[in-house]
């Protein structure tokens, strides 16, 4: 998965520099660009925001469901730590 993601991402960035080159249309591909960048900043942002809310809206649930939430590191997965 990681070799797919440098592919691709190293495909969109060789052809941002040949369209800024071989072509006048810049300005618009910063705008997609701009945009892009946006819209995914915007949904990261949201559902770390609506996370936020549920979590301390339900913190009791949150609680039963995972019992290692809100220990100090040095307290979670004791389990783990004693095999």
């Amino acid at each position: 998965m990681v070799w797919t993601a440098i592919g691709g991402s190293s495909y969109i960035i060789g052809q941002i520099i040949l369209s800024f080159i071989c072509s006048e249309s810049a300005v618009n591909i910063l705008l997609i660009v701009g945009i892009s960048i946006l819209s995914l900043c915007t949904a990261f942002f949201t559902i770390n925001i609506h996370r936020y809310f549920f979590i301390n809206k339900n913190i009791d649930i949150v609680k039963q469901r995972y019992p290692e939430f809100g220990l100090p590191k040095s307290d979670r997965y004791t389990e783990q730590k004693k095999n």
